[in-house]
C-alpha cells in the first residue's frame, strides 16, 4: 500500500521517501524522513502555503509540468499535518 506522508505528501516507500524516526528510533506511520524526525517537525514554522511552494518546486526539478505539480499539492490541506 502507497502511504503519503502526511505533511508533505511526497510517497514513502523502499524506492521513494523513507520514513521519519520518532523519539527513541521507531518508524514514523505518517511523516518521512524530510519533514520529520526524532519525534519533531524539521521545519515547525512551515506554512500549508510554503509547503505547497516546496513540493511545487521539487516536482519541477523532478521533471513534472508546473501546472501538473500545481495540481498534486491541491491536497495538502487535508493531510494529517494541516487538518
Amino acid at each position: 500500500m502507497l502511504r503519503l506522508c502526511q505533511s508533505c505528501g511526497m510517497p514513502m516507500s523502499d524506492k521513494g521517501l523513507a520514513p521519519g524516526r520518532e523519539i527513541g528510533g521507531s518508524i514514523s506511520p505518517y511523516y518521512c524522513h524530510l519533514c520529520y524526525d526524532e519525534g519533531v517537525f524539521l521545519q515547525p514554522e512551515i506554512r500549508l502555503s510554503s509547503m505547497q511552494h516546496l513540493v511545487i518546486h521539487a516536482l519541477q526539478r523532478n521533471g513534472w509540468p508546473k501546472m501538473v505539480a500545481w495540481v498534486a499539492t491541491r491536497h495538502l490541506p487535508f493531510l494529517r499535518r494541516w487538518r
